[in-house]
This record gives C-alpha cells, structure tokens and sequence, in this order.
C-alpha cells in the first residue's frame, strides 16, 4: 500500500481563503461544517460569519412577496396579503428571515451582504493595491525599498508589528 505524505489533492475535499480574515478553511464532500463560504458579485470571498444582515434593508412588500412566494398554502397566502406592515416585519423577524438566508445564493451574494463591498471590512489584496496606486510606488520599486531597509523577513515582521 502506497502512502503520501505532505499535500494530497482530492476532488472531494474544498478549501478556501476568507478575503476578511485571511483564515483558510477545509472540508470534506464540500462541508465545512459550521462554516459556509460566501462570495458576493464582485469575487470576495468570505465566510459566512461576516456576512451583513440585509434582510433588514428588505422593504416590507420585498418581504411580503417573498412570504407569498414561500407560503405553504392558500390559508398563508390569504393571511400575508391582509396582514399590515407591523404584522409582517413581525412575522419576518418571527418565522421568515431565518428561512430567506438559508435560501440565498452563497457563491452569488449582492454587494449589499458583502462586509469588502460596503466598506466594512477590508480586503489585503484591494489595501496593496490602493497603496501602490496612491503610493506612485511599484511592486518593484517596493521590493527595493524592503531589501534596502530590512536586513532579513524576521526585521520586517518586527517593524510591521507581527
């Protein structure tokens, strides 16, 4: 019998690296156990932890609608279209919003939910790049400036408080 060791790739196994906190996450048969990726319309990808509640940025006929589309029957349905604005919300904080987050699209989430898209969080690879830009400064040219001013990794870590 052949063992491996170090990385071994499989086609049932996942990971991903979360654009907020920089963790990586793994999982077998595409579970991550408590943990879901999300990705919004833009790319970042995140865990669902960080995910922003914009189920309370949903209008009251947004929530009404989706009810009546997920209502389980006609009694339901006779119910969310007489019930008032008060009664819905209710109900939505209740009964519905659980169900409307776990009906989302994970991998195709709007930029209202995404903590990188609204400026909630920030993403190290979007910063390097707003530096460099506003920097005037290139990769090269920062490479330089790191070779000149440290004398090894350890110094440059010490420096950046790491």
């Amino acid at each position: 019998m052949k063992t491996r060791q170090g990385f071994v790739s499989n086609s049932s196994s996942s990971s991903f690296v979360c654009d907020v906190s920089g963790e990586g996450y793994e999982g077998w048969d595409g579970d991550y156990g408590d943990i879901r990726q999300a990705c919004c319309a833009n790319g970042h990808s995140f865990s669902s932890e960080y995910m922003l509640a914009e189920g309370s940025q949903l209008s009251t006929a947004d929530k009404r609608s989706y009810m009546l589309e997920h209502g389980d029957n006609d009694r339901d349905t006779v119910a969310f279209k007489a019930a008032t604005e008060g009664q819905i919300e209710q109900w939505w904080l209740d009964e519905w919003e659980e169900d409307y987050e776990d009906d989302l699209d994970y991998f195709d989430l709007s930029e209202a939910k995404c903590p990188i898209c609204q400026f909630q969080k920030a993403c190290d690879r979007d910063i390097m790049a707003y530096l460099l830009k506003h920097t005037a400064t290139s990769r090269e040219e920062m490479l330089t400036n790191l070779r000149r001013e440290f004398s090894s990794y350890r110094d440059f870590l010490a420096s950046i408080g790491k």
